[in-house]
């Protein structure tokens, strides 16, 4: 093996690690999407991170293993470092502004469903008192 063709590995290997990197940050908002839409609590949060940790660990060990064949370099972790962070700021941004804007729109659409709803809820109501005190006194309301 000759040193330019070890460094061009290298260089395969870091780009790589770049792009598993990326995919972790997309992975990553996948749990950041549902904060967003589900609102949990801290517990849950808790026990999200906890699954995106192993499940993240799990992934970055079967990828070293594929592309280093397990031997761990430091510029692997550089990569998935440098391919999370270009993620979370470029795309994840993006899909955060995104998502955030969706949960507001969501929240308002419900928020006038509400105020209808609770206006139809008290028109009943006052037909419904009107037709008890009708059939209390036994007259005839018009329903």
């Amino acid at each position: 093996m000759t040193m330019g063709f070890h460094n061009a590995e290298q260089i395969r290997e870091l780009f790589l690690s770049g792009g598993m990197g990326f995919l972790l940050g997309a992975y990553y908002d996948v749990f950041r999407v549902l904060r967003c839409l589900l609102k949990p609590g801290a517990l849950r949060v808790f026990w999200q991170d906890i699954v995106f940790c192993v499940t993240s660990a799990g992934w970055v060990f079967l990828f070293a293993l594929a592309v280093t064949d397990g031997i761990l370099r430091v510029y692997l972790f550089a990569g998935l470092l440098a391919g999370f962070l270009a993620y979370r700021y470029t795309v994840g941004q993006i899909v955060v502004r995104t998502v955030t804007s969706f949960c507001q729109l969501v929240a308002k659409g419900m928020a006038r469903i509400r105020q209808k709803a609770s206006a139809v809820a008290q028109k009943v109501q006052k037909k419904m008192k009107k037709l008890k005190k009708g059939i209390a006194t036994g007259i005839d309301c018009g329903v």
